[in-house]
C-alpha cells in the first residue's frame, strides 16, 4: 500500500471557498513542519526506551530494533 503524501491528502481534501481552503493549507503546512522539528531522532528514541527498559522491564536494548521494525511495518 502506497502511502499518502501531505500534497497529495491536501489535495483531496480541503474547502470549496478560497479563503477557508487558503487558510487551511496554510495551517496544514505550518503543523507539518512544527511536527518535525518536535519529533525525536530514532537514536533519543532508542535511548529512552533503554532507560526505561532498564528499570522497568525485563525487555532488553538488542529487542528495540525488532520493535522498531514491527511498528515501521505498522505505519
Amino acid at each position: 500500500m502506497k502511502q499518502e503524501t501531505l500534497e497529495e491528502a491536501m489535495n483531496a481534501n480541503g474547502y470549496h471557498d478560497k479563503v477557508n481552503d487558503t487558510l487551511w493549507r496554510e495551517g496544514v503546512k505550518f503543523g507539518a513542519k512544527w511536527q518535525t522539528k518536535n519529533l525525536y531522532t530514532e537514536e533519543e528514541l532508542k535511548l529512552i526506551l533503554d532507560k526505561t527498559l532498564i528499570e522497568y522491564s525485563d525487555v532488553t536494548l538488542a529487542d528495540i530494533p525488532d520493535w522498531f521494525n514491527y511498528i515501521k511495518k505498522k505505519l
